[in-house]
C-alpha cells in the first residue's frame, strides 16, 4: 500500500467457499492483505457498503481498497452489481476487480464497459492463487494509487 501504517482492505463478493478460502489463504500466506473481507452475496456487500465509513476506527465496516467481484452469483449477478456500483456517486471511486471463473469475452467486454479496474479470471490451483494474489498485491498496492475515502464530497 501506499502508506504502510494503513491496513490494506479487500472486499470479496463470492458465494463460493472454496474460492474464497482459496483466495484468502492466498492473501494471507503471501502477506499480503491485512484486513481481508467477505460477503457472499450481492445483499452482503450493499448492507457493508451502507454501513461502511471512513477514517480511522471506523470498524466494523472501513471503506475496502478494493473490492473483488465474481460475475456468477445467484440473485443479481456480479455485473448487474457493478453496474450499480459505479453509478453511486458514494461508491463509484472504489476499484472493483472482477475475479471470476468466466473466460467469455462478453463477460470482459462487459466488465469494462460496466466501469470495472480490472478482470482476472480465477487461477485454478492454490499455487496460481498465490501466485495472482502476489501480482495482485504489487500492483495494486505498490504500483497504483488508490483514493482514500468518499470522493462526492
Amino acid at each position: 500500500m501506499q502508506s504502510g501504517a494503513e491496513p490494506v482492505i479487500v472486499l470479496m463478493v463470492d458465494d463460493d467457499d472454496a474460492d474464497v478460502y482459496s483466495a484468502k489463504r492466498a492473501f494471507r500466506e503471501g502477506k499480503i492483505v491485512n484486513d481481508f473481507r467477505h460477503v457472499s452475496d450481492a445483499d452482503g456487500l450493499f448492507d457493508y457498503l451502507d454501513r461502511m465509513s471512513d477514517g480511522p476506527g471506523s470498524a466494523p465496516y472501513p471503506r475496502p481498497h478494493v473490492i473483488l467481484l465474481d460475475i456468477n452469483m445467484p440473485g443479481l449477478s456480479g455485473l448487474e452489481v457493478l453496474k450499480t456500483l459505479k453509478q453511486n456517486e458514494l461508491y463509484r471511486s472504489i476499484p472493483v476487480v472482477v475475479l471470476t471463473t468466466s473466460d467469455e469475452e462478453h463477460d470482459v467486454s462487459e466488465s469494462y464497459a460496466l466501469g470495472a479496474s480490472s478482470y482476472i479470471t480465477k487461477p485454478v490451483s492454490v499455487e496460481g492463487m498465490m501466485n495472482m494474489a502476489q501480482r495482485f498485491e504489487e500492483y495494486w498496492f505498490q504500483m497504483v494509487r488508490i483514493p482514500k475515502g468518499d470522493l462526492s464530497k
